[in-house]
């Protein structure tokens, strides 16, 4: 590999780490020999293991490494390009007023401006447009560093305004353009990684009356399509069982398996668990507690195509089994570990315990993903969610769904130690 093909990349603590990560991935993918450095914040949002796992390299952290003090000096030496994302304004306003207090700010200083030094910013959108923000922004690039410029919509905050970090895609054109070369032939590492496969339910079940109808609920997929995506752009072998009902769009190339029916999504999984082997189930789908057994009232046998509305009918449901409790059993790795999704509607704080040990009880349950409705509001982008963990007691709170993706691909890629 040539060293033009060395990036180093560094991550400063943000909620769009979890982009950071995803184009870390793609530039692994595309062959490009990339060593990451995380700041102390950066660590509060991803997890060292992740960044190793995908890129096979140890990751920095501590300026002062026991091991190779002067480490920091062949860090930005070695590399041809630096890339610094997500970028907080406490690092851009740091490493433009020249201060040098950990090793991603002194990576700077030591940086040789003959080669590319990237920055792209992520924050708050009166962060962003602060005056001396945007001063700083100016000094870096009199200075020669390259500004991707923060793009604009719905913050982690919930406000809208520009301070949204880049696409990953659109962050690899850019840093390709600024390369000025073609992306290296990936190569084959001499120890591939083992991976873990992981398959991902999402949507929500619908239970046919006649051609016309069906009982439902109002689960997109959403949650469950964004999952895998952010997986199968980080490289992990991914397999997605989802009844679409928004028509959302869905990563290209993947293994996609659609759903209508309680009996479609039981089949579809009992299949899938029974020939391949996965790690994990992500069981996101929302999945009816009831299916039509009869329709009284309505003087056929079976169900015509469109039932008439002139008089009234009887719908008798009968309860369906949790398909939760079947993966285990369903599963040809029986060391498969299950996280399930728990969605309560202004529950208390007993209830949730109540609602989420229900879930650990099934077997394989490792973790239980829980959201409230009074947490959920769509239009400002507010989500929020509580992970719990088998036997810990206290769970971990998730300001936004991009939070919970890495949360979720830290909890999954750790299985790679």
């Amino acid at each position: 590999m040539s060293s033009s093909s060395k990036i180093l990349f560094i991550f400063t603590g943000s909620i769009a780490a979890y982009k950071a990560v995803a184009l870390v991935s793609r530039l692994v993918q595309r062959g490009y020999d990339v060593e990451c450095v995380l700041t102390q914040s950066a660590s509060k949002f991803i997890g060292r293991a992740t960044i190793e796992g995908l890129t096979g390299k140890a990751v920095h952290t501590d300026l002062f490494d026991s091991d190779n003090i002067m480490s920091h000096i062949h860090l930005i030496r070695d590399a041809s390009a630096v890339v610094v994302a997500p970028a907080t304004a406490n690092f851009i306003n740091k490493i433009a007023n020249g201060f040098a207090d950990d090793l991603a700010s002194t990576l700077f200083l030591a940086h040789d401006f003959k080669k590319p030094f990237i920055v792209a910013p992520a924050m708050n959108t009166k962060m962003y447009e602060h005056p001396q923000t945007q001063a700083s922004i100016k000094r870096l690039k009199e200075t020669g560093v390259t500004i991707l410029e923060a793009g604009s919509g719905i913050l982690a905050c919930g406000e809208v305004g520009y301070g949204k970090l880049l696409e990953p895609e659109i962050m690899i054109v850019e840093i390709e353009k600024i390369l000025k070369q073609t992306p290296p032939t990936p190569t084959v590492p001499a120890k591939k990684p083992n991976l873990p496969r992981i398959l991902i339910t999402g949507g929500g079940t619908v239970e046919k009356i006649d051609d016309v109808r069906s009982l439902t609920n109002s689960s997109s997929g959403e949650t469950a399509i964004s999952l895998a995506r952010y997986f199968y752009d980080l490289g992990l072998p991914t397999s997605l069982i989802i009844n679409n009902q928004k028509d959302l769009p869905l990563p290209n190339n993947m293994d996609i398996t659609s759903f209508s029916s309680f009996a479609d999504l039981n089949s579809a999984l009992k299949d899938k668990l029974g020939k391949e082997n996965f790690d994990f189930v992500i069981h996101a789908a929302a999945v009816s507690d009831f299916s039509l057994a009869k329709i009284e009232g309505i003087g056929f046998k079976k169900s015509p195509r469109k039932i008439s509305s002139a008089k009234s009918i009887k719908l008798v449901l009968k309860p369906n089994f949790k398909i939760i409790s079947k993966i285990a059993q369903y599963s040809k790795n029986k060391k498969v570990k299950v996280i399930g999704f728990k969605l309560t509607s202004h529950a208390d704080q007993k209830i949730v315990k109540q609602a989420v040990d229900k879930v650990f009880a099934h077997k394989g349950v490792h973790y239980v993903v829980q959201n409230d409705v009074t947490k959920i509001d769509r239009q400002k982008g507010i989500h929020h969610f509580s992970l719990f963990e088998k036997n810990v007691s206290v769970p971990l709170e998730i300001e936004s769904r991009e939070h919970l993706l890495a949360l979720l691909a830290q909890t999954v890629i750790k299985e790679l130690k």
